[in-house]
């Protein structure tokens, strides 16, 4: 399984953490926020796009551990 980094806004509930967005899916929403820049591009454009931030968001998840 692929390393997500745990929670991203873990909240100590009764039942534990909450469930919501890993830390890995925050990281690249945030990677995406600096391909503002693209102009509207096709489908596929946008798949690598998006591809590209999960890149990202792993490497800072590595960087992390170090």
């Amino acid at each position: 399984m692929k390393n997500d980094g745990g929670p991203a806004f873990p909240h100590n509930f009764r039942d534990g953490y909450g469930k919501g967005m890993s830390l890995r899916d925050y990281f690249a929403g945030q990677a995406l926020t600096g391909f503002h820049i693209f102009p509207k591009s096709n489908k596929e454009d946008i798949t690598t796009i998006v591809r590209v931030a999960y890149d990202v968001a792993d490497a800072m998840l590595e960087a992390r551990e170090k």
